[in-house]
């Protein structure tokens, strides 16, 4: 694969790597509230926000709704080790801590969680809200995943990028990308709106919007055969996007959504 240049910005898609080896989990879901998923009110973090209904996950319908307030992570998650939660929230009394260890350079590490229930679902788009805060970006070169949506197989994956320079929507069937041209801040709460209308044919999208500018890769394929499946959140990093050491990263997610339906910050 081409190496990746984070000092070039275009206003049309570019190439961006992949993680194109990931590593394997190194931990299981906790016990917590957890429930089916479908049409019939999704999943949800039982515990709720411990705030007004309307900014509740029990006030909602969504396929999947966390706010990390429980005492455990939901039994619908899949997470590594070095997730955590932590006192540090958004909204509530909880966020979920990801701390993703120094790694030298050339070097793949991850530092996840990860959800099988809403993908399989098949809704032809799909909608994530999150809050994220970060203690750093990443160094030198590094382009860091932050949430993507992966195959069984992991030959393909639709994510959102992060380096030190600013955000990046990707699809991995075309391997472009299109970058958002703004630096997000470090120690402060960020609304992500991410955004895939899955397409086995060019005619799909993957799409950022939220606090940050808003950036669009469109008429791209961004699903196959098998299908998207799995959904996951947290800092990782390919050894191919790693052109530097990089040093230990904070990053906490709070106020997690998914759903068939446009979500927005407000929610």
């Amino acid at each position: 694969m081409p190496g990746y240049d984070p000092g070039v910005r275009w206003s049309v898609p570019v190439v961006l790597l992949a993680a194109c080896g990931h590593v394997n989990f190194d931990g299981s879901g906790d016990g917590g509230g957890g429930g089916g998923g479908g049409d019939g009110g999704g999943v949800i973090d039982a515990a709720g926000d411990g705030v007004a209904a309307a900014n509740d996950c029990r006030a909602g319908t969504y396929e999947l709704c966390d706010g990390f307030e429980g005492d455990a992570f939901a039994a619908y998650w899949t997470v590594d080790a070095n997730v955590t939660l932590d006192t540090i929230a958004h909204r509530g009394a909880h966020s979920a801590h990801f701390q993703l260890p120094a790694l030298p350079a050339n070097t793949t590490g991850e530092t996840l969680i990860t959800e099988a229930v809403t993908l399989p679902l098949g809704d032809q788009t799909f909608y994530v809200r999150m809050y994220m805060r970060l203690g750093s970006l990443p160094a030198g070169g590094n382009a860091m995943e932050i949430i993507s949506a992966v195959q069984t197989s992991f030959a393909h994956e639709d994510a959102l990028f992060l380096d030190a320079a600013d955000l990046a929507v990707y699809s991995q069937w075309p391997d472009n990308s299109q970058h958002n041209l703004e630096q997000p801040a470090t120690n402060a709460w960020l609304c992500v709106l991410f955004t895939v209308k899955r397409a086995t044919t060019a005619i799909g999208e993957v799409t950022l919007g939220g606090d940050e500018t808003a950036t669009s890769l469109t008429n791209v394929q961004t699903d196959g055969n098998p299908p998207l499946v799995d959904l996951q959140f947290g800092p990782q990093l390919a050894g191919t996007n790693a052109p530097d050491a990089q040093p230990v990263l904070d990053m906490w997610i709070d106020d997690l959504i998914v759903d068939k339906n446009p979500l927005t910050c407000a929610e």
